[in-house]
Order: structure tokens, then C-alpha cells, then sequence
């Protein structure tokens, strides 16, 4: 009965945990795919500001100096759209070990569509007596508790005097060249 409730309680943790992990997932997913959209934008931005700052050059207005700073900041941000690309793939991929299918397209989140509900009850003392109440490792360590507790009672009765008692019985039969028919009941 103990260890059954044990186990319950732990199942009910590594569940709470398995939504947390999957959550943490996704939303990292979302994450990285918004990073990539802003990367692209940066991307095309700093092309466009190169593009200008070479034309300016071209022109006379601009220097040499400018023209290498536009590329460099082109050239960052090309490669950390090669690392955000990695990052989503990373996401991906760890949101697939999780729920064992690979995502290939995420649901985004709409904040106008999220209906937030008060929470009942509405104190914060409520809800802290009831996670110190329902929290599923407390009962768990507490059931691994009263399993120590009846184990000490048991090693106690260690120290009493301790009692046997042993009985047998024994029938044998003898037919041998001085007994002949001898029968013994101990």
C-alpha cells in the first residue's frame, strides 16, 4: 500500500515534469523561429545599408572606411543567422527527443486568442496550503518516511530476548540380522 502510493507520487512529479520539459521546448522553438525572422530582417537591412554605403562611395560621399564597416555588419549578420539557424534546428531536435516526432511547422501563440482566467481561489496563502498539501514529492518522501519509521520499530524488537521453538517427530522402521521388526516413534 506504502510503496504503491509511493510510486503514484513520483509518477504524478515525473508527469509535472514531462509538461514543464515539453513546454520549455516549444517555447524555445518559438524562440528560434522568431529569432530567425528577425535575423532575415537584419540580414536584408545590413545588405541594403551596404548597398547604399557603396553607392555613396561610388559617388564621392563616403569613404573606404565606411564601405569595410557595412560589410563587416553584413558579414556578422549573416553569420549569426548561421548560428540562429542552428539554434532552431537545435530546438527542433530537442523537442522531437521529448514527443518523438520532429516538428516541421509550430502552432505560434495569438495573445488575443489566450482567455486568462482568475485563479480560484483568489488568496495567495490558499494556494500555498494547497501545494504543501497536494504536492505530490512531499507525500511521496513523506510515505518513505513512515516505511523508515515501521522499520526502526521492527530492528528495535532486535534488542529483546529471543525464543525458539523447535519440534520434530521421527517414525523409522528397522528389519536388520539383530532387530528384526523394530519399529521407533520418537
Amino acid at each position: 500500500m506504502c510503496k504503491k502510493s509511493i510510486f503514484r507520487g513520483a509518477l504524478k512529479n515525473e508527469e509535472a515534469n514531462l509538461i514543464v520539459r515539453i513546454t520549455e521546448a516549444y517555447c524555445n522553438a518559438l524562440y528560434s523561429e522568431d529569432n530567425l525572422e528577425f535575423s532575415q530582417s537584419h540580414i536584408k537591412a545590413s545588405l541594403e545599408q551596404l548597398q547604399q554605403t557603396k553607392r555613396r562611395f561610388e559617388k564621392g560621399f563616403g569613404t573606404i572606411t565606411e564601405v569595410s564597416e557595412a560589410q563587416a555588419a553584413y558579414d556578422m549578420a549573416l553569420a549569426e543567422g548561421v548560428e540562429i539557424v542552428n539554434n532552431l534546428e537545435y530546438s527542433r531536435r530537442e523537442l522531437e527527443r521529448i514527443a518523438g516526432v520532429y516538428p516541421d511547422e509550430l502552432c505560434k501563440l495569438v495573445p488575443e486568442r489566450i482567455v486568462l482566467a482568475r485563479p480560484n481561489p483568489d488568496s495567495v496563502e490558499s494556494w500555498i496550503a494547497l501545494a504543501r498539501s497536494d504536492n505530490h514529492q512531499v507525500a511521496a518522501v513523506r510515505q518513505e518516511v513512515e516505511i523508515a519509521r515501521r522499520e526502526l520499530q521492527k530492528q528495535g524488537g532486535a534488542r529483546y530476548p529471543l525464543i525458539s521453538l523447535v519440534g520434530s517427530r521421527n517414525y523409522s522402521e528397522s528389519d536388520n540380522n539383530y532387530t528384526i521388526g523394530s519399529t521407533y516413534d520418537t
